[in-house]
């Protein structure tokens, strides 16, 4: 593929993926179809698969940009405060990817446990209205963490 193509088909992958978030914005997930995803990115279906087998996979793709996106954010290991403080200051993108509700998967038990449980405690904080401190938030993960895997 030469570099024309390249670009066209990162601009392509680039504006499904940017009709699909703006899609999500006023629908579920369940409710958003290919048809409406090539509507607002103006393609046509053959070209909505040719880049995704279909909405999961999509979904799939952002959710692994987000989760890259908080991964890539300074913090200090086992320390969880930045993620609840990051979370506060980027609720267009938390909403996002609560709304995309995709599961943790791969890896050990106690791995995929801990980062659901995570998950559900971030979205649960968020959606009560982030009334706990960043701090009080980092101390109950603690807290519930070693109760699990230090006992």
């Amino acid at each position: 593929m030469n570099a024309k193509n390249n670009k066209r088909h990162q601009e392509t992958i680039d504006n499904i993926n940017k009709a699909f978030i703006t899609l999500l914005q006023d629908k579920q997930l369940s409710e958003i179809t290919v048809s409406d995803i090539c509507k607002a990115a103006n393609i046509n279906r053959s070209t909505f698969y040719e880049k995704y087998e279909d909405i999961s996979a999509l979904a799939n793709v952002i959710a692994r940009d987000l989760e890259n996106r908080i991964a890539e954010q300074p913090h200090i290991k086992g320390e969880f405060a930045w993620l609840f403080e990051y979370a506060k200051a980027n609720a267009d993108m938390f909403n996002l990817y609560f709304k995309l509700g995709i599961s943790k998967s791969g890896g050990e038990y106690k791995t995929i446990f801990f980062k659901n449980g995570l998950y559900s405690v971030l979205k649960m904080w968020f959606e009560g209205g982030c009334v706990e401190s960043a701090e009080e938030m980092s101390k109950i993960i603690k807290r519930e963490y070693d109760k699990v895997f230090n006992s």
